[in-house]
């Protein structure tokens, strides 16, 4: 007690002392190292062996004596704490501030005060209200993280008004990718320390302020002028879109300004699910407010000797805009046709070198699994498809409902089906479609993304359920055919015998029970039909008897006029021998409906005709007609293809293919007639109604 009550001040007068050699004086210290302490002012010295503290030798201490001989040693020494000292030596101490900074805690600025004894650390990073100690700094602090970085929990109207209006802003910069109205931050600090009272430098003393003074409020509310908007600015937005329709699916659309990023641009995000709903024609019509710098791009992308009678791109793109009608075929034809009337010349879609086409004017589409994580992204589903990898389950929406995840039916035992099924991916709400599997021996529920593709599916799982069903009545209906055996030798070249009659059986049930018939959604409508069973197979029994005779001695035609005809027609030999491999394909006659099926005995019909007429037709003439169907024959392939890898069922698709069989006819056996008008304009017609990449 003593010596804490008298160590203040005798430790005061040591300290003025110029020479180090204090005897009598009593000290503050803190131990430096394992036998030093280091005092007020500087001094050193060790403890004296015989100290009652010498061998605890505590961390802080007061010493009552400093006594030098061969060394400096503090005597009558008391273990102390430094919190002791600041009540007794307050007068003495010495404090310092460091670091300032925003508190999202406290609301208000804080910093790290040290205090000191004469240079003895009492207290370190303390943490202490700024406000007071450093006004202006803490108001400048204020504004940057509160007001302008938003580290606020209190909502101040003005603030709000402020943040709303700067996100509509940044939007607009990202939408129209105007740099002028990129907002800087610093531009935002500059009008709040125009605006704010000296005063303001927390949220408490704001919110004095503006108890004290409520016009203030409206003072610091920013307007467009402030952050540069213009009228032009915001009529461009309009036409940039927060939210699009893809396919049945309503999704948000996301800016960015960000030029050589992967996502520069419009950034929409779909689930996996939802891919089979979009293709590259809707895309391209996507965003309303790209189409004229987009267009001016493709100008650009021109061979020079087209684009010199297109300049300037941006004047003549404003005119395309104005000529094309929006959302209608594809964008790239669209185009295409208006620059070809301004032009004065034919431009076509593959002119367009798409790698000179800004990537920012092209939509890009980022697709997520069901956790919401990115798979793939891209501008094009070319680009999208290449990394999702094996395309088998496109098109399929897995789902943890049970009810639409079931198999090993063998019968409609599941309830009605309704049209479509709304599910959920993350924050996209699905429209999913049931269908009926065809498993082989039996049928599965499950959904899919589009409604011809379920249609299509329902068809084939009907099919197999019907003949599950009635599976004697077919047998015996299939061994009733007429001629059946004599049909399989004269088709044998192109039908296998031991797979024909099972054939001939599923196209009797597709054209009684399925083909032209409505579709099934209730097990009571299935159940009526399957009564009526008997009847509706014996009827396309009849249909299929009438036909069979006439495709087995077409097909047998074909075969004998093959053989007698000379080996110098090579070209128009291998152009029939292919038409025939590509109509007996196993996968063509499973698929193929009894519309285009019955029209078989005249397709092979017309194949005789034209090789019969060989001799007396110029080969040139041949030649030519053969290419020109090869032409049309090759976009089916290509459609094809596409359909294939995106998992798509279209139905003008299959209509296009029996089109071009249709051409053939025209061509080469007019006399035989058409099912239906046809000639190259329509077949491109037919060809841009298919659903394209």
């Amino acid at each position: 007690q003593w010596a804490w009550q008298h160590s203040a001040v005798l430790f005061n007068q040591s300290y003025h002392m110029v020479d180090l050699e204090v005897r009598g004086a009593d000290a503050f210290a803190m131990l430096e190292d394992r036998n030093e302490y280091l005092g007020a002012g500087g001094i050193r010295f060790q403890l004296w062996p015989g100290s009652g503290v010498f061998q605890a030798r505590p961390k802080w201490i007061v010493a009552a004596e400093i006594i030098e001989t061969t060394r400096r040693y503090g005597r009558t020494i008391a273990a102390i704490k430094p919190e002791w000292i600041e009540p007794v030596a307050e007068h003495l101490l010495k404090r310092s501030q460091v670091d300032p900074f925003w508190s999202s805690k406290s609301q208000t600025v804080m910093a790290y005060q040290n205090t000191s004894l004469f240079g003895l650390p009492i207290r370190l990073r303390q943490r202490v209200n700024y406000t007071k100690i450093d006004p202006v700094v803490s108001r400048q602090l204020f504004i940057d993280e509160g007001l302008v970085a938003g580290q606020m929990q209190h909502e101040f109207n003005f603030h709000l008004h402020n943040q709303l209006l700067i996100d509509d802003v940044d939007s607009l910069a990202k939408k129209t990718r105007q740099r002028q109205l990129i907002i800087d931050s610093a531009a935002i600090a500059d009008f709040y320390r125009r605006r704010l009272p000296d005063e303001a430098v927390d949220v408490r003393s704001l919110i004095e302020l503006l108890r004290q003074d409520p016009d203030l409020d409206r003072r610091l509310q920013m307007d467009s002028e402030v952050l540069g908007l213009s009228e032009e600015a915001v009529a461009a937005a309009n036409q940039m879109p927060d939210r699009v329709q893809v396919g049945n699916v309503t999704v948000p659309v996301e800016y960015q300004f960000q030029p050589g990023s992967e996502t520069d641009g419009a950034n929409v995000r779909l689930p996996r699910e939802a891919i089979g709903q979009i293709d590259d024609l809707q895309m391209g019509w996507l965003i309303p407010g790209l189409l004229r710098e987009r267009i001016a791009s493709m100008i650009r992308s021109l061979p020079k000797s087209i684009r010199r009678n297109l300049v300037p791109a941006p004047d003549v793109a404003k005119q395309v805009v104005e000529q094309i009608k929006f959302g209608e075929g594809s964008f790239p034809d669209a185009v295409a046709k208006a620059l070809s009337r301004i032009a004065g010349e034919p431009i076509t879609a593959n002119l367009f070198d798409t790698e000179k086409i800004d990537r920012h004017l092209l939509v890009n589409v980022v697709v997520e699994d069901e956790a919401g994580k990115p798979i793939a992204q891209g501008r094009s589903l070319a680009e999208i498809r290449g990394q999702l990898g094996p395309t088998e389950n496109l098109g399929r929406i897995d789902t943890d409902d049970h009810e639409w995840n079931r198999k090993g039916f063998v019968d409609w035992t599941w309830g009605d089906l309704p049209h479509e099924v709304p599910i959920v991916r993350g924050t996209t709400r699905l429209i999913a479609y049931p269908a009926i599997i065809d498993e082989g021996d039996n049928v599965a529920l499950r959904l899919v993304d589009s409604p011809d593709k379920a249609r299509v599916l329902s068809e084939g799982g009907l099919l197999r359920l019907f003949s599950i069903k009635q599976k004697k009545n077919i047998r015996a209906q299939v061994q009733w055919l007429p001629d059946l055996e004599k049909a399989k030798v004269q088709i044998a070249r192109w039908i296998k015998p031991d797979w024909f009659s099972n054939w001939l059986g599923q196209k009797i049930v597709a054209i009684g029970l399925i083909e032209g018939q409505p579709a099934l959604t209730k097990s009571s409508d299935f159940v009526a039909r399957n009564e009526r069973a008997v009847e509706l197979i014996s009827v396309a029994t009849q249909e299929v008897a009438a036909w069979l005779p006439k495709l087995a001695g077409a097909a047998q035609s074909v075969s004998l006029q093959l053989q007698q005809t000379p080996a110098k027609y090579g070209d128009a030999l291998a152009d029939v021998r292919q038409q025939l491999r590509d109509l007996f394909a196993e996968e063509t006659l499973v698929s193929v409906p009894w519309r285009w099926l019955q029209h078989y005995p005249r397709f092979l019909l017309a194949i005789v005709g034209r090789l019969q007429k060989l001799p007396s037709t110029p080969l040139d003439n041949d030649r030519q007609t053969t290419q020109l169907i090869r032409k049309h024959w090759s976009e089916y392939e290509r459609l094809k293809k596409i359909h294939e890898q995106n998992g798509w069922v279209d139905p003008e698709l299959v209509t296009f293919r029996w089109m071009v069989e249709e051409l053939r006819v025209s061509k080469f056996a007019q006399n035989l007639g058409t099912s239906l008008t046809v000639s190259e304009k329509r077949l491109d017609k037919q060809r841009d109604s298919v659903r394209q990449s």
